[in-house]
């Protein structure tokens, strides 16, 4: 039988060196990525994990009262049977320092035993985070997030010290469950702004609403949101934001120069109690806080910061 053989063409060298040209940039873009936001690929890796979110990591931030400063510290409690193997990061909250709104500031694991609690206060990787504020001081601000391949329980634990020290005397605290729902579309019951904090008396207290909203995804989210009056079944006002991937935005900076429509009659300057809902092209998650200060008109530089109250966004 006569030996049949085919021959097979080569591709030309420069047609295969092109080929591992791509692969070779393609590569190179997810390491990129890895390394500004190893997140992403948490889940992946974990399989079938779970992931929860904490609103607010806070560390010697500034207060709107004078030599007032805001911390928050995480617990993660592992009550089933099971060791838990988490993964947590910091996100920032904000451009500053050199530190981009939504850039990763820490990442580290921890293990938690049976039945055990971990507490973030006496960990060094928590309490020693990088500063994204300003040159002065290091003060931090931001959110986290947390993959653990086995259910865990939490919270956020918010407190106001009299101070800059972690030791300082705490004059206010309160603390969030760490949560597990993102979603395009949020509402918010009660939004003030300079608003009497009570309406038939003349106390000079006021009452004032910060919204945050958290984007916990590997790409930029346009959100809007429209403020509304009991009376209106439109919004009253609208204006959209654009959150950076992995990042956040809180209205206390763009309420400053915000025009809220007046509904209080009897006093002067504008006064607004109303509603709001949140509308995102991609699913977020946040929290609102309330404060009651003494004076009227600026909540900036209050005579005395009364009550803080924050609150996460519900369904």
């Amino acid at each position: 039988m006569k030996k049949v053989t085919r021959s097979v063409k080569k591709l030309p060298q420069t047609v295969s060196g092109i080929w591992v040209a791509i692969l070779l940039i393609v590569l190179l873009g997810i390491s990129l990525v890895y390394m500004k936001y190893p997140t992403v690929f948490q889940a992946g890796a974990k399989g079938r994990g779970y992931t929860y979110y904490g609103t607010q990591v806070m560390r010697t931030w500034p207060s709107v009262n004078p030599g007032h400063y805001q911390w928050a510290d995480l617990t993660l409690t592992n009550a089933s049977q099971r060791i838990a193997r988490v993964t947590i990061a910091i996100l920032s909250g904000k451009d500053g320092a050199g530190r981009a709104n939504g850039e990763q500031l820490h990442q580290y694991d921890v293990t938690i035993e049976p039945q055990a609690t971990y507490e973030s206060s006496s960990d060094p990787n928590w309490t020693s985070l990088p500063d994204n504020f300003d040159s002065a001081g290091i003060q931090t601000l931001g959110w986290v997030r947390i993959d653990s391949i086995t259910p865990l329980m939490g919270a956020v634990h918010y407190r106001r010290t009299n101070g800059d020290a972690a030791s300082s005397p705490i004059v206010e605290e309160s603390s969030m469950p760490i949560l597990t729902t993102v979603q395009k579309k949020w509402t918010i019951a009660s939004v003030f702004y300079d608003w009497p904090a009570d309406p038939k008396v003349s106390t000079g207290k006021s009452q004032w609403s910060t919204i945050t909203v958290i984007n916990p995804n590997a790409t930029s989210a346009t959100v809007r949101i429209n403020l509304f009056t009991s009376k209106a079944a439109r919004p009253i006002q609208t204006y959209t934001r654009t959150i950076p991937a992995f990042g956040e935005y809180s209205t206390f900076e763009d309420w400053k120069t915000f025009i809220f429509p007046d509904i209080d009659q009897y006093a002067p300057g504008n006064q607004f109690m109303g509603s709001a809902t949140i509308e995102s092209t991609i699913p977020v998650f946040g929290f609102l806080r309330d404060r009651i200060i003494t004076g009227r008109g600026n909540d900036r530089y209050p005579a005395e910061l009364l009550l803080t109250r924050d609150m996460p966004f519900k369904k």
